[in-house]
């Protein structure tokens, strides 16, 4: 069905080579990846997590890499990463500004935000 309207959309549009669609769709099906288990949001998974984390402002895309390190879902590592952030011991980080729990800016990645606006570079 998606694939459907994505080839008379393309038409309409005049939009070529839609039928790559097609082979990316087929060939995700011929090797399905297994997901990623939910593993449980125990005190000791929380603290698994707490202990494998690397020191705040994180950088885009450490949440895949670290559910993969851990053998989980992405769900359950940051519900993981929320609990610690209630319990007080991380920050809420949004595009590389972190706040506390007033959402006062208390650091941010100067790699990736503009030091006067805290906007991303």
């Amino acid at each position: 069905m998606i694939l459907e309207a994505c080839s008379r959309f393309a038409t309409v549009r005049s939009i070529r080579d839609v039928e790559i669609l097609q082979n990316r769709s087929n060939s995700r099906s011929e090797f399905p990846q297994r997901p990623r288990e939910r593993l449980a949001l125990t005190e000791e998974f929380i603290n698994k997590v707490r202990g494998m984390l690397p020191p705040q402002p994180w950088k885009p895309g450490l949440h895949r890499k670290m559910s993969a390190k851990l053998g989980c879902d992405t769900a359950t590592f940051f519900a993981a990463v929320e609990r610690l952030i209630e319990d007080g011991v991380l920050y809420r980080q949004k595009d590389g500004v972190l706040y506390n729990e007033e959402g006062n800016v208390v650091a941010f990645d100067p790699e990736r935000v503009h030091p006067e606006t805290l906007k991303l570079r």
